[in-house]
Formats: structure tokens, C-alpha cells, sequence
């Protein structure tokens, strides 16, 4: 099962076999902020939460390599790069664009060992993993304090490109 969250909407989609099912539950909005305090700033981006299964996700990078080898990448680095520039920009123009530190195609072993972060996929699965240096303040889940962030960690699977996850730090 997976859960999207939204504003006063949670999503949940069931997967038995090759058979998906998706359900919505809707829920009255969350509270106001109490009186004299100001509301938390609404995030710039969507968190992703960590799927599984190789067409889990949020289409992205197009593919632009033909392969058989069920293991390799079907983008390139460069791939990466042009769709991190357009969607930002296109999306977010009133948020500086985010430098690009790094894409690096790691197994999500690779990932779990050296960046601590974990993608929810099979050990051997490749994915590719985008490091920006992008300043902002989130709302954390169960504070009252925003939480600033400096780096931004996007995985996408390498086979399809779809966006797995997104992590702040």
C-alpha cells in the first residue's frame, strides 16, 4: 500500500498481481494557526515518497538510450541535467534555480550505504541520483517549527526515469 499525502486528501492505491486499485478518502481541512502565530510556508516542491515496483513513481526524464540490458540506464547524465533545468524553471520560476552538484547512477545499495537514504526498491535496482544545492523552509510533519533545507536529493529509476523520491536535507 502506498499513501500520497495532500491537503486534506489521502490517496492510497492497492496493487494485488498486475490488478490496481485506487481509493480516495477526503478529509476536512487541518486548523488554523492558533491566534498571534503565522501559518507555515507552503513547500515549493512535492516530496515523493519512497515506491516499489519498476514503474512506481512520478513520470519525469525521457528515456532517450535503448538497451536490452534489463539492468542498464536508459537515460544519460546530461538527460538528468536538461530535465532538472526545464521542470524547475517551468514550475517553480519564482524560486532561483537550483545548482547541480552531482548525478550520480548508483544501486539503491549504493544509495543506502554512502547518501543513508532509502529508496524502497530492490538492493541491485539502479537508479540515479540528482544532488542539488537549493536553500528553502518546509513545514515538518508534528513540529511547529519550519525546517530549512540546503540539499535536495532526487532519485529517479534509471530504467524508466519516473521520480521515486525526493529527500531535504
Amino acid at each position: 500500500m502506498i499513501l500520497l499525502l495532500g491537503v486534506g486528501v489521502i490517496g492510497y492505491t492497492t496493487v494485488v498481481g498486475r490488478a490496481a486499485t485506487s481509493r480516495q478518502a477526503t478529509f476536512p481541512p487541518p486548523p488554523s494557526p492558533p491566534p498571534g502565530t503565522a501559518p507555515f510556508p507552503k513547500p515549493n516542491f512535492t516530496v515523493v515518497p519512497p515506491t516499489v515496483g519498476p514503474q512506481e513513481g512520478i513520470p519525469a526524464i525521457t528515456p532517450t538510450l535503448k538497451t536490452t540490458d534489463p539492468k542498464a540506464a536508459t537515460f544519460t547524465e546530461q538527460d538528468a541535467r536538461n530535465y532538472i533545468a526545464q521542470v524547475r524553471i517551468k514550475n517553480h520560476p519564482e524560486v532561483p534555480a537550483p545548482v547541480i552538484t552531482s548525478v550520480r547512477f548508483l544501486t539503491v545499495a549504493q544509495v543506502a550505504s554512502t547518501l543513508s537514504l532509502n529508496v524502497g526498491f530492490d538492493t541491485n535496482e539502479l537508479v540515479c541520483v540528482v544532488q542539488l544545492n537549493e536553500s528553502g523552509t518546509v513545514a515538518a510533519p508534528g513540529s511547529q517549527q519550519p525546517k530549512s533545507y540546503t540539499i535536495v536529493f532526487d532519485i529517479y529509476n534509471a530504467r524508466t526515469g519516473y521520480l521515486l523520491s525526493e529527500t531535504l536535507r
